[in-house]
């Protein structure tokens, strides 16, 4: 599917000279644009003064090509030769736009209509990989000749150009009571991100770093746990000590008591020499119990009591260590509900669910999924000494794509996609996603959002859905109907042009 994003300018819908001798109106821009290269969608931008001149132009396109879906958005901004006000408003724009689609979608905006502000808008989202679309300029017709077309498109991977790399939003306020400035940690840490919606766990890791009560961080299989636990670690007045995580996954049985609070010499077969658990070496630090919910009932007694006491007693010994820490803990399953199964401590839960942070699935910070798919880029470029860049086809998938793994499987992803390209442009054809392996459907609903509009999500979905049915079908328009159990006749009328959504 094909969606052309551009501004209404002066010279839409036609241009204010007249052709020579004929007196026609000549097509501004967008027409221009139009008439050369087919659509499926157009979104036409209009500030309040546009939107007059935006109606008359979406109408004149939608004689020229009767099958795309034309909409008029109003941008809203007080002065359109802001280049601050035209930015935050275009991001917004384009989220609202990308949020009906799935995949295989491309996307291009057009340059040459409204002030020369937003043209540079465009450039530099585009450039910088934020709005993963071409650019289109449509040429004006003193400068059209039989080797310079009406429509080019600019391509910003060209040597010539300057290379534009995305510097992450600086949203994450500091508070009162933290000295610290969080973005120099964020980004040693290497964390990306300023999707709002994670923002929001930061800004609570952030809230409660001043506090030792025990910090619970849920969220789903490489969501990026740790990390929020790491700047929580080194946000803190505790960041000179040290950070000690453990995957409580892997400690079973007796050998756990061991693990978390050490043994003395002697203690049991194969117990050499005395060994310091992982309570004692994260003394004056963090610990971190990755996958708390895996622990043993039996284990998880041990653990209240030793972290409601601050001290342990190493196996093999009659002693108590007092021990300085503070708890975090992690765990992607439900605590609540294993709580009701009977599979974890009621009051172990209460105990470490004091302070809360939630740590967002992918899925619902897509704002942020382009711009670590860049940076894992960045990485593997340095490693093997390249310079390749993604197609904006190639964005927009990733984009699109629900992440059922989150994080880990987006790098996964780039990271393979590399190594399997040749040439310096990663191509949609070099992506392998992985099927996901849950019953679980949700993940195909997009996340609602101030403005999102439900009605133009159906009617998306619907024209995917019969788009898809009618590839599956090789043309055929009565298999095409039978797959999707409508009539022949609905498909004959959508394919007409008549826009029938009913069935």
């Amino acid at each position: 599917m094909k969606v052309l994003i551009t501004f209404a300018g002066s010279n839409d819908p036609y241009a204010s000279s007249q052709v020579a001798n004929q007196g026609a109106a000549r097509h501004g821009p967008i027409l221009t644009l139009a008439a050369q290269r087919e659509f499926d969608e157009v979104h036409i931008l209009a500030t309040t003064m546009m939107l007059e001149s935006a109606e008359i132009t979406a109408r004149e396109l939608e004689a020229i090509q009767p099958r795309a879906r034309v909409n008029v958005r109003k941008f809203v901004v007080r002065d359109p030769t802001c280049h601050r006000e035209i930015i935050c408003e275009l991001r917004g724009a384009f989220r609202d736009i990308s949020s009906s689609h799935e995949q295989g979608v491309e996307y291009f905006m057009a340059s040459a209509s409204g002030t020369p502000q937003m043209a540079m808008c465009i450039a530099l989202l585009v450039a910088s990989n934020e709005i993963p679309a071409r650019i289109l300029q449509a040429r004006p017709p003193a400068f059209v000749t039989a080797d310079m077309e009406p429509v080019v498109e600019v391509d910003l991977r060209d040597p010539e150009f300057p290379m534009i790399t995305h510097r992450p939003a600086q949203h994450l306020l500091p508070r009162e009571n933290i000295t610290q400035d969080p973005q120099p940690i964020l980004q040693s840490l290497g964390i990306i991100g300023d999707d709002p919606a994670f923002l929001t766990a930061l800004d609570r890791a952030l809230a409660f770093s001043i506090s030792d009560d025990v910090l619970l961080i849920t969220g789903e299989t490489g969501s990026g746990k740790e990390f929020i636990a790491r700047f929580a670690h080194e946000i803190s007045a505790r960041a000179h000590g040290p950070f000690v995580a453990v995957n409580c996954s892997t400690i079973h049985g007796t050998l756990a008591e061991s693990e978390l609070f050490g043994h003395v010499k002697g203690a049991f077969t194969g117990a050499d020499t005395d060994h310091k658990g992982h309570f004692e070496c994260a003394h004056g630090g963090t610990l971190f119990l990755d996958e708390i919910g895996e622990l043993s009932l039996e284990n998880q007694a041990r653990l209240l009591r030793a972290i409601q006491e601050k001290e342990i007693s190493p196996v093999g010994s009659d002693k108590t260590i007092k021990v300085n820490v503070r708890f975090i803990a992690a765990t992607n399953r439900d605590l609540k509900q294993s709580v009701a199964d009977g599979g974890f401590r009621q009051d172990l839960y209460f105990r470490i669910a004091m302070l809360e942070v939630t740590s967002p699935p992918l899925r619902a910070r897509r704002g942020d999924i382009i711009k670590m798919a860049c940076a894992f880029l960045d990485k593997q470029n340095r490693i093997h000494k390249l310079k390749r860049t993604f197609a904006p086809e190639t964005l927009a998938a990733l984009m699109h794509y629900h992440w059922p793994g989150n994080i880990r499987e987006l790098q996964g992803v780039v990271n393979r996609a590399y190594l399997l390209t040749r040439g310096l442009e990663i191509t949609r054809d070099a992506l392998e996603f992985v099927a996901p392996t849950s019953d679980d459907d949700r993940w195909i609903v997009p996340q609602p959002h101030p403005g999102f509009d439900l009605e133009a999500y159906i009617s998306e979905l619907r024209t995917q859905l019969k788009t898809r049915a009618l590839e599956l079908a090789g043309g055929n328009q009565s298999e095409a109907a039978r797959l999707l159990n409508v009539s022949p006749n609905a498909i004959s009328k959508w394919l007409k042009g008549l826009n029938n959504d009913e069935y």
